[in-house]
């Protein structure tokens, strides 16, 4: 492999270009900086990454290498998780499944960060009143303007959204 660092002078930009291997062909791969508030560096590990494995940045430039099930797992939208009781609900959460055998609080985080972040809360126990379910918004936060949301049927669910001020109910779900 050749590796050469080009300046161009009309664009006053430097330009790291990998060369295909000789004998090939004459294509290339570049690399080059767009216009940044600061020093940006890469930091590459010691040891050679295994086969299929990627390049992780841990967000301070320090690159590791990780198998792609690794890497897949960091992109997991659909969190869920199976309660029993009284929950409180995380950024990272997206789907909260109660199967409660007493009342359960479901307690929401705040919606001031978390715009637009939807959360799918189903109730899966009997019914009735020593087993129902409520959601409870963070402080004075509603959801469609209401302190709380109870769901108290078997198999009862909502789907809720976050405006970054409160909760909004997108959908019902009813048996």
């Amino acid at each position: 492999m050749y590796l050469a660092i080009y300046s161009y002078p009309t664009a006053e930009q430097q330009v790291l270009i990998f060369n295909e291997p000789s004998g090939s062909g004459s294509n290339f791969t570049s690399m080059r900086a767009t216009s940044q508030d600061t020093d940006v560096s890469y930091f590459l590990p010691d040891t050679q990454g295994v086969e299929n494995s990627v390049l992780f940045n841990d967000g301070s430039g320090n690159l590791t290498w990780a198998s792609m099930e690794t890497f897949a797992s960091s992109f997991v939208y659909n969190v869920t998780v199976i309660v029993t009781a009284s929950y409180n609900v995380r950024p990272e959460d997206n789907h909260v499944i109660v199967d409660n055998s007493s009342a359960a609080t479901i307690a929401l985080p705040s919606a001031s960060t978390l715009r637009g972040k939807v959360y799918f809360v189903k109730k899966i126990s009997d019914t009735g009143g020593p087993r129902n379910v409520t959601v409870d918004p963070y402080g004075s936060e509603t959801i469609d303007g209401d302190a709380t949301y109870l769901l108290d049927k078997l198999y009862e669910g909502v789907m809720i959204v976050s405006d970054e001020s409160n909760w909004y109910i997108m959908s019902e779900i009813a048996r």
